[in-house]
């Protein structure tokens, strides 16, 4: 596999290009919920057209080209749920390898229609600049007002919560931030909720969206060995 530098993120991570050759010459394909394994490193998916793939790897490593794609891939049901989707880390690149993902299989109305919103957090430093929001979400705490220019540009509903003090960014971890939320105001419709996280997160989402089983009734979470890594 032959890697393409595209650019360095704002948190010091590098995001490359690569087309999914195998050894035997067979092109791969990767769903969200995998990620690359590459000489023992545990690296994100970021998006994936065909066999085109983009991928975020610390600066500081040297790749090889000996490859292989880890995990399980992330159902998600098909209903008319609601969505809302929880990721911390090296989580936040595979959550939006899954929103492209399913905005390209559903399509852009159906995704739109069943979509909630969306939690990140990070430890250090998110790989993009967080941008102030001009979508509201008043059930969060007044001062948490930064998301994602991706997820902004798509008209989707996202909060931050960094560890780095990073502005109108929630100061703290993302299951301390979860705990804030004020479930008074979650829809009231049957709701779907995705987490990507340590088990630290899945612990603390567990426990707070049960405490909201009235309006949140569904929880699918995930946990594997790259979601406990931090984004360094």
């Amino acid at each position: 596999m032959a890697f393409s530098l595209l650019e360095k993120l704002p948190n010091g991570q590098l995001l490359y290009q690569a087309e999914l050759v195998s050894k035997e010459g067979h092109l791969e394909t990767v769903v969200p919920g995998q990620w690359l394994e590459i000489d023992g490193l545990l690296l994100p998916i970021f998006h994936c057209n065909k066999h085109l793939i983009q991928f975020i790897a610390p600066e500081e490593i040297t790749l090889s080209g000996n490859f292989s794609i880890v995990g399980e891939p992330l159902l998600i049901p098909d209903n008319d749920n609601k969505l809302l989707l929880v990721a911390e880390n090296q989580g936040v690149p595979m959550l939006f390898f899954l929103v492209h993902f399913l905005r390209q299989q559903w399509g852009t109305k159906k995704f739109n229609s069943r979509f909630y919103q969306i939690l990140l957090g990070t430890k250090s430093g998110f790989p993009f600049q967080p941008v102030p929001s001009q979508i509201m979400m008043p059930q969060m705490p007044p001062e948490v007002i930064a998301s994602a220019p991706l997820l902004e540009d798509l008209g989707l509903a996202a909060r931050l919560a960094s560890g780095s003090e990073s502005p109108g960014c929630y100061s703290g971890s993302l299951a301390k931030m979860i705990t804030e939320i004020n479930f008074d105001n979650f829809s009231m419709q049957p709701t779907t909720v995705i987490t990507l996280g340590s088990k630290q997160l899945l612990d603390a989402a567990k426990d707070c969206f049960h405490s909201a089983s009235n309006t949140l009734n569904i929880h699918v979470m995930r946990h594997c060995p790259i979601l406990e890594q931090d984004c360094h």
